[in-house]
């Protein structure tokens, strides 16, 4: 099957190299509606506060502040604001055989 992409390639190959080339508009136009396709946006992560995340680890809040950059689940929102990516903690403690 010859994608858009594959009829984009062969234009360009049987051009001689540095020439221009006059390409019907609606041909063009029809042939970048294929290749292009809506972006879904991205979900923001659940992001979980020093003591949510601290409650679901078990642990009181001010280790968490000591022990938070040994956690792969540890975001930095900025210098004095820590957050944790709840679906990343829940995936660490399963690998540890704990229930999240």
């Amino acid at each position: 099957m010859t994608t858009p992409r594959d009829h984009l390639r062969a234009l360009l190959d049987a051009q001689p190299a540095a020439s221009a080339v006059t390409v019907p508009t609606p041909w063009l136009e029809a042939l970048l509606a294929e290749t292009v396709a809506p972006v879904a946006p991205l979900a923001a992560p659940d992001l979980l506060t020093v003591d949510q995340a601290a409650a679901r680890l078990g642990i009181c809040p001010g280790t968490l502040y000591r022990q938070a950059k040994r956690y792969p689940f540890t975001r930095k929102i900025s210098h004095r604001v820590l957050r944790f990516d709840a679906a990343e903690l829940a995936a660490w403690l399963r690998t540890r055989g704990k229930v999240a």
